[in-house]
């Protein structure tokens, strides 16, 4: 391979190494804390349960 090809190949894996990095913190931005998949989990099932006094209805916000 020519110097100059290597180079661009170089450029390029610099590149994606950057695209890369910026997809981990977009993918561990969106990840879920401990205490968040508890919450949510608590929720499910309450909303399985019936239990749906955490939410208000249309109607109730129209009201205000």
């Amino acid at each position: 391979m020519e110097k100059e090809e290597l180079l661009r190949i170089k450029k390029d894996i610099e590149e994606l190494r950057g695209e890369i990095e910026i997809l981990r913190t977009i993918v561990e931005d969106t990840l879920l804390t401990e205490e968040e998949v508890d919450f949510v989990e608590k929720n499910i099932e309450k909303i399985k349960k019936g239990d749906k006094t955490d939410f208000v209805s249309l109607d109730e916000i129209d009201g205000i």
